[in-house]
C-alpha cells in the first residue's frame, strides 16, 4: 500500500457531486415517467442492533453509472443515525459494472465535521482519496482480487445481489478500510422472518474468518433484510406489513 498526502481538500470535492438524497418517506412518491427511466428499486431499510432501532437508511437502485457508463449500476442511499433525531448522516453513491462488482463509490460523512471519501477501482489498483478539513490524503491498495463493500453504517451497497464467481473477494468499507477475504455462499430459496412477516427468499451469505453477514432477497433480485450476528445489526426493509 502506498499513501500520498497532498493539500486542499477541494479537490476531492471537485470530484464529488453533492449528496444524492432520497425523498424521505417509507411509501416512495409516485414517480413520473422520465423519473422511472433506468429506476430499478427504490426502499427503506430500518437499522437495528439487538431490538433498538439505531438508523435509517434510504436507497435507490438505478441502470447505467453516474460516469455516463450505459452498462453497469448505481445504488445511491442516505443513512441517518439515529433514526428520529438524526445526529450523524452518511451519503453515497457506489457504481458497480455489469458483472455487479463495484467499480466507484462516493461517500459524505457529516458528524459535526464534514468527510469525503472517494473510492475508485482498476483492474490493477483501488485510489482511495480522503478529505477532511484538514486537507486530503491519498492511498493506493493493490487490486489482486475481487471487492465487495461490507459496511456497518450503510447497508444499501447490498441493494444488488453480489456477483457470483470462483474464489473469494475481499472485503472493504465505503470509507477505504480493506477487511478479510470473503466467500460469498448462495444458499437458495429459504424461509425467514421479515419484520412481522414470514417470507421465502433468497439467502446468501458473506464468510469471513470472524463473521458471516446474510443476506437475504426477493426473487426478483430486491433486498429485504441484511442480518450480522456477530455485530447484532439487522437492516430490514419497510414495508406495508412490517412498517414500524
Amino acid at each position: 500500500m502506498s499513501r500520498i498526502r497532498s493539500a486542499p481538500a477541494v479537490l476531492l470535492a471537485g470530484l464529488i457531486v453533492g449528496p444524492l438524497l432520497v425523498p424521505r418517506a417509507s411509501v416512495p412518491p409516485r414517480a413520473t415517467a422520465t423519473d422511472q427511466v433506468g429506476e430499478i428499486d427504490r426502499g427503506v431499510l430500518l437499522i437495528t442492533r439487538g431490538t433498538t432501532v439505531v438508523g435509517r437508511e434510504e436507497f435507490v437502485v438505478r441502470r447505467g453509472r453516474g460516469s455516463g457508463t450505459l452498462g453497469g449500476f448505481t445504488v445511491a442511499s442516505t443513512a441517518w443515525y439515529p433514526a428520529d433525531r438524526p445526529t450523524r448522516s452518511l451519503t453515497s453513491v457506489v457504481e458497480y459494472g455489469a458483472d455487479s462488482l463495484p467499480t466507484a463509490a462516493r461517500i459524505e460523512a457529516t458528524n459535526g465535521d464534514l468527510r469525503r471519501v472517494l473510492i475508485s477501482m482498476s483492474p490493477r489498483r483501488i485510489t482511495v482519496r480522503v478529505a477532511t478539513a484538514e486537507g486530503e490524503t491519498a492511498r493506493e491498495h493493490p487490486a489482486r482480487n475481487p471487492h465487495l463493500f461490507v459496511d456497518d453504517s450503510v447497508f444499501a451497497t447490498h441493494a444488488l445481489p453480489p456477483a457470483r464467481g470462483p474464489g473469494a473477494v475481499r472485503a472493504m468499507t465505503l470509507v477505504g478500510t480493506r477487511g478479510s477475504m470473503t466467500e460469498v455462499v448462495d444458499h437458495g430459496m429459504e424461509t425467514t422472518e421479515v419484520g412481522r412477516t414470514m417470507r421465502e427468499l433468497r439467502h446468501i451469505t458473506l464468510r469471513t474468518d470472524g463473521s458471516v453477514r446474510h443476506l437475504w432477497y426477493s426473487p426478483d433480485g430486491r433486498l429485504w433484510k441484511v442480518t450480522d450476528t456477530g455485530r447484532r445489526l439487522a437492516a430490514t426493509r419497510l414495508g406495508t406489513d412490517n412498517a414500524r
